[in-house]
């Protein structure tokens, strides 16, 4: 190994003594000799039928030999390696330090990389990132072999000072440096993880390319949770690493691939996470990749340099999570604590909630959503088209009105009925209250009597759904679960209002402490119309799931509508339990259901720990004031954390989302026992 290395020193020394590199004046002298130079540091190493070639740089090149920048600028090309050459930009070409970690740089792969390995539809943060993750382990390797060439490619990570910034571009350096120099410490949560995973795979004995793609995978996922947003007309990479070409192979025609796969998203509605649910193919051999169409996902990058801005540029943003569209209005706005576990501390006014009426949700008309669906009709082939999906929700709807509720809901209890017209006791509460109205001047209630009697226990119960993006996932059915929690809150809804009871459907995504938006779909005592099922029908799912705020968001306003004085009527037979002004006596119950796919998550919480403690501290302080709480969760994997926050007791895990309706409807009628 020692042998190797000195005779790399030496092919180094020679070709720099040959070429005369401290006596070159003339800058196309420059870049003619220093390829002659790179031709002869791979020709002694056994590539000699890699030839280096020089290609226009559009980044200014820096006068006096001073350092360039670790990455290159916007505009900035970069290294291109082919099997059938290395293209070098002439700016990196007038650096000798930067000039000899390309060498060793394209001599890591050459000798460690094998080249053309399909790139299906994986995404360009995918890629990106499964791309540095080589670069790094190929660098590594090839240190271990020669150790002057690792020094030497680990400097180049470091030229410049750059500022710890939180772009992708910054984030992939500052992973890169952390890689090469574990002693650098960088403090950011996902640098931090992503170098202790990929020291923890190195130390364990992973040596080969396909080692490390759950861990690029899994770090792609990380950054479109984080809302990092990849723009691949402005990644820049480290000035000595190449443009990744030799790593990947793209489809001959990416602009057609890409053409399908964004059809293909619409028709499914998908969500745009980082992540790529398609395995890489298996690096020995290489063998074509052929994704299910729930597999697909948006179109590959260019094969090449001169492709690579065009295509990419096509893709622009398909990292990125689908954004919420803006509702026409801000709502109100209240401020919520938040536990923090470690500290054991609840800090104060520490979430900003934005609650929307349902007048301010966006409500379609039926003109635009039979355009809407003419035109998916039109532009969809028959395989996408969403005509039977649509029949499907029509047959569930037409069939709501049949869901019945186990019988446990008939149960009735001996009460003493206060506030009575007639009775055998006095009421004491009423007839102070009487008494207070009288000195006040205004009607007191006429009914303060007390009798004994039997009497349906009624239910307020408030449905929260889940609308964070992963509700956009589609089953096998083609049923998405946002599609699911809307038809089993709505079946649920009705089936309840006709046993008398109250029921609310309400929503909630987060983006951030600072953002959670808490959406009234449906109220205590609206009508269930075509309106109504029109709004529901028109939320979209979006951002993150901050549980805890939204808990005691809906905790607030079951207490404000228990507590709230009732309006005074002249017949107490039009009380009814589904008007708005229905009174809360103390023997009716008050539950919220919360419907989710799993543990609550944001972009700015990095401990899962965090907002599971949360929401169990949420639920905790619910409960105290008297307010069951349930949860329908649509993800076994989700367990630990669902039975941490809801207790062995307060939850459900339905495996399967079909029968959403039928396990609601069963968690409905046990909080009347």
């Amino acid at each position: 190994m020692r042998r190797l290395d000195e005779a790399a020193a030496r092919s180094m020394a020679s070709s720099d003594d040959a070429i005369g590199w401290g006596r070159l004046d003339m800058p196309d002298d420059v870049v003619a000799r220093a390829c002659a130079r790179l031709d002869m540091t791979l020709r002694a190493f056994g590539h000699g039928d890699v030839r280096a070639a020089a290609m226009a740089d559009t980044a200014a090149w820096v006068e006096g030999g001073a350092p360039a920048p670790a990455l290159a600028g916007d505009g900035a090309a970069n290294v291109v390696l082919t099997s059938g050459g290395l293209m070098v930009p002439e700016g990196v070409l007038h650096d000798q330090a930067l000039h000899r970690a390309v060498a060793a740089h394209a001599l890591a792969h050459l000798r460690h990389t094998p080249t053309g390995v399909p790139a299906g539809r994986m995404k360009a943060m995918t890629l990106a990132v499964l791309s540095l993750l080589e670069d790094a382990r190929v660098e590594r390797l090839l240190a271990a072999e020669l150790p002057g060439l690792g020094r030497c490619l680990e400097q180049a990570l470091f030229v410049g000072e750059s500022d710890p910034g939180l772009d992708f571009s910054s984030l992939a350096l500052r992973l890169a440096r952390a890689i090469a120099r574990p002693s650098h410490g960088d403090g950011n949560y996902w640098v931090e993880k992503g170098r202790e995973a990929f020291e923890r795979l190195w130390r364990a004995g992973a040596r080969r390319r396909e080692d490390y793609t759950a861990l690029g995978q899994m770090l792609a996922n990380d950054l479109g949770q984080m809302r990092v947003r990849m723009d691949p007309d402005h990644y820049v990479r480290p000035r000595h690493r190449d443009d990744d070409s030799w790593l990947w192979r793209h489809p001959a025609d990416a602009e057609q691939v890409l053409l399908a796969s964004q059809a293909q998203d619409t028709s499914a509605g998908e969500g745009a996470a980082a992540t790529d649910a398609t395995p890489v193919a298996p690096l020995e051999p290489p063998a074509p990749l052929e994704p299910s169409a729930a597999q697909e996902r948006r179109g590959p990058h260019a094969p090449n340099a001169r492709a690579v801005a065009p295509a990419l540029s096509a893709q622009r943003g398909t990292a990125e999570p689908r954004e919420r569209p803006e509702l026409p209005a801000p709502g109100r706005v209240f401020h919520y604590p938040e536990w923090h576990h470690r500290a054991g501390l609840l800090r104060e006014n520490w979430c900003r909630l934005e609650e929307f009426g349902p007048g301010a949700l966006p409500l379609p008309s039926a003109a635009a959503s039979a355009a809407s669906a003419a035109s998916a009709e039109s532009t969809r082939g028959p395989a996408q088209s969403s005509a039977p999906l649509q029949r499907k929700r029509s047959k569930k709807r037409s069939a709501m009105g049949a869901l019945r509720l186990p019988r446990a809901h008939d149960l009735d209890r001996a009460h003493r009925l206060r506030r009575q017209g007639e009775g055998e006791t006095l009421d004491i509460n009423a007839a102070i209250e009487a008494a207070v109205d009288r000195r006040g001047g205004t009607m007191p209630d006429p009914r303060m009597f007390i009798r004994p009697g039997r009497r349906v226990r009624s239910v307020s119960v408030l449905v929260l759904l889940d609308l964070s993006e992963s509700a956009n996932d589609r089953g096998q059915d083609g049923h998405s679960l946002l599609d699911r929690e809307r038809d089993a809150a709505l079946m649920l809804a009705a089936a309840a209002g006709a046993a008398g009871h109250r029921v609310a459907i309400h929503g909630f995504h987060s983006n951030t402490r600072q953002n959670v938006r808490y959406l009234r779909l449906f109220d205590f005592g609206q009508p269930l119309d075509a309106v109504a099922h029109a709004r529901i029908d028109a939320q979209q799912a979006a951002w993150s799931t901050r549980l805890g705020a939204a808990l005691r968001h809906a905790t607030a306003l079951l207490t404000v509508a228990h507590h709230a004085p009732t309006a005074r009527r002249a017949s107490p037979a039009r009380y009814t339990p589904n008007a708005p002004n229905a009174p809360n006596t103390p023997n009716a119950r008050r539950a919220i259901l919360v419907i989710t796919d799993g543990a609550p998550s944001d972009i700015d919480v990095h401990d899962s720990r965090h907002l599971v403690e949360d929401a169990r501290t949420a639920i905790a302080q619910a409960r105290g004031q008297g307010i069951a709480c349930h949860c329908l969760a649509v993800d076994g994997n989700a367990v630990d954390d669902v039975r941490r926050m809801f207790g062995p007791r307060g939850h459900d895990i339905v495996t399967d989302p079909a029968v959403l309706p039928v396990r609601l409807a069963r968690a409905f009628a046990r909080l009347l026992i």
